[in-house]
């Protein structure tokens, strides 16, 4: 927060000075080469400090590592690090109840107001689900598939039939983590619905909101 923004921006896309300490935990959870890469660095054996800071295990996973075969691969530094040492696995948790609606000065609200504005006008196809009225937040959450955005804070919404979501959950669920588990490594093919939703909304894919779980009688946000 001090420091790294300021020494190695590139690390943390959509964030800047002031960004909130949950941010910068998300930032860490999903790219563990800034763990590596801060100074002091973390006591790892062999030379797997530099790599880790320089590459990561962005392409590793329990999957990924699991069913690779006998090959140079294997002998690669990546595959000593990533998978023997299970140095793909997050240095940090991921915070508990990320949301922050953008504000003027971040690059995410610049975003947000181009798509609200402009983009939606002229190129509407890339916007599926979103109108012209649709509000900021729907926009924001919108763009966390591919801007830095974080989620916006408002209520959560599970998908319905016929909304771009629905279609992707209803693959995964049927198809998905059939055909290739290691994309689901928290999930199994008896989870719920809204797990699934609540798994695809993390990785932002098929613009899928943060899903209604349901606990006991009442309602709140996963």
């Amino acid at each position: 927060m001090w420091n790294g923004i300021h020494a190695y921006p590139d690390l943390f896309p959509g964030l800047r000075f002031g960004s909130n300490r949950k941010e910068f935990q998300q930032a860490i959870h999903d790219d563990n080469r800034i763990a590596y890469r801060k100074d002091p660095p973390i006591p790892i054996p062999g030379q797997c400090q530099d790599f880790m800071a320089i590459h990561g295990c962005d392409w590793a996973s329990a999957g990924r590592c699991k069913n690779l075969t006998i090959s140079s691969e294997n002998s690669s530094r990546g595959y000593e690090c990533c998978c023997k040492m299970e140095l793909y696995k997050p240095v940090c948790p991921e915070p508990c109840h990320l949301c922050r609606t953008a504000l003027e000065g971040d690059q995410c609200f610049s975003d947000v107001t181009w798509a609200m504005e402009v983009g939606i006008k002229e190129h509407p196809e890339w916007y599926q689900n979103l109108t012209e009225i649709s509000t900021f937040e729907d926009f924001q959450r919108h763009l966390q598939a591919s801007k830095p955005c974080p989620p916006p804070c408002d209520r959560c919404y599970t998908t319905r039939p016929g909304e771009r979501c629905y279609e992707g959950v209803t693959w995964a669920i049927e198809h998905g983590i059939i055909s290739h588990p290691e994309w689901y490594p928290e999930l199994s093919p008896h989870s719920r619905f809204n797990d699934f939703q609540h798994h695809l909304h993390r990785g932002g894919y098929e613009g899928c909101p943060l899903p209604c779980v349901v606990i006991g009688e009442g309602i709140s946000v996963d």
